[in-house]
């Protein structure tokens, strides 16, 4: 019996707001444009800095029309594969659909719902962003990152050794076991960590104490591949981390890597469907239910003081406010920017809401992928609750 053909996809490398932002452009040109008007709108559109010449960010207008095509919300004529294709490609024409206009309408009126709407597109014609939400429907996902030589079991200067190897392994799973991890995915997980440690040996053996290098080919050539296959995940690492900026931009899942109890990256879902997608795979989603301040109401309060004592400890002074927002969010299952809402809601109740918060300035930058946490306009870094 032929097997079955497996699934794939692809995700854009453009992020949701270029894509609608594109899509803004089309409609606001009378429905029709070209790639090189498309890329020039988001060059100057752009919140980072790009050189302006003749090509900058034609990669980024490729794939937000690829995008809008694939979802049926424009027509666009043939993309350059290559920078060597853009002159000759520039006039390639783009016209929106009716379903496009629609949406674009929808963006200029109210922004949130264009997300949303966007966001059931997606659950519908992109299989890999399908499986990563239902899975995180079925609860967090652990990732056990490394970040530093001493998870490599290495100092400065060293080399990899089969020893490492060894170390790598048991970090990996000691964090994972921690963390209630499911006994069926860890023993995949260390058959594939072990499997990809002797292939990638040499490779490790000639990063020769390259301590980037050597962190980065653990990270994204062992241990993301063999976790996403332990968890039945089609895609690999880059496609992994471009779903997780998308996702966090729809507000459908969240993460932290600054959880006190797990050393790692901490991904869960911030919303909930209609049909049910976790009990439903086959389900045509028509409704998107945001776990906003509502949602989390009544239990920030108490969800906020069991998370500042646990990252607090008994000397209950000033706990690292990045920590205490990782696992509220993660308990509640908000995003960040609710975690920001509710607990400026309840500085604002002062005494009435049974909480009173102190807070002090950052003294250093939030964890790498984490933003800052705004309160009342003001960066906080610190808090302590009585």
């Amino acid at each position: 019996m032929a097997s079955s053909p497996r699934i794939t996809d692809t995700i854009p490398r453009a992020s949701i707001e270029q894509v609608l932002d594109g899509l803004s452009h089309l409609s606001v040109s009378g429905g029709v444009s070209t790639f090189d008007g498309v890329r020039l709108h988001l060059l100057k559109s752009s919140k980072r800095r790009a050189p302006a010449n003749a090509t900058a960010l034609w990669t980024v207008a490729r794939d937000v029309l690829t995008e809008l095509e694939k979802l049926q919300l424009a027509k666009v004529g043939i993309l350059p594969r290559r920078l060597s294709d853009v002159d000759r490609l520039r006039g390639t024409p783009c016209q929106i659909t009716a379903d496009g206009t629609a949406l674009a309408v929808l963006a200029s009126e109210k922004v949130g719902r264009a997300f949303d709407s966007l966001l059931l597109r997606w659950l519908s014609d992109h299989s890999y962003f399908r499986a990563l939400v239902r899975r995180l429907l079925r609860g967090s996902i652990y990732v056990p990152d490394v970040t530093n030589l001493g998870q490599l079991g290495l100092r400065a200067g060293e080399c990899w050794t089969t020893e490492s190897s060894v170390h790598v392994i048991e970090n990996c799973l000691s964090r994972l076991q921690r963390a209630g991890g499911d006994a069926a995915i860890l023993a995949t997980f260390k058959v594939r960590l072990e499997a990809e440690l002797r292939e990638r040996h040499d490779q490790l053996v000639l990063a020769e104490g390259d301590a980037k290098r050597l962190i980065d080919l653990v990270q994204d050539s062992v241990i993301i591949p063999s976790l996403l296959e332990a968890e039945s995940l089609p895609f690999d690492p880059v496609t992994f981390y471009q779903m997780l900026k998308c996702g966090s931009e729809f507000l459908c899942l969240g993460w932290a890597a600054s959880h006190p109890l797990f050393t790692g990256r901490v991904v869960f879902s911030t919303c909930d469907f209609k049909p049910d997608l976790s009990t439903d795979p086959n389900a045509s989603v028509h409704e998107v239910v945001h776990h906003g301040v509502s949602f989390a109401g009544e239990a920030f309060p108490n969800a906020l003081r069991t998370a500042y004592s646990m990252v607090a400890g008994p000397t209950s002074g000033y706990a690292n406010a990045h920590s205490v927002r990782a696992v509220v969010c993660s308990e509640l299952r908000v995003p960040a920017v609710v975690f920001a809402r509710c607990l400026e809601s309840v500085v604002a109740a002062g005494p009435a809401s049974g909480i009173t918060v102190y807070t002090e300035l950052p003294f250093e930058p939030p964890p790498p992928g984490e933003d800052y946490i705004v309160l009342n306009k003001r960066r906080v870094g610190k808090l302590k609750i009585i």
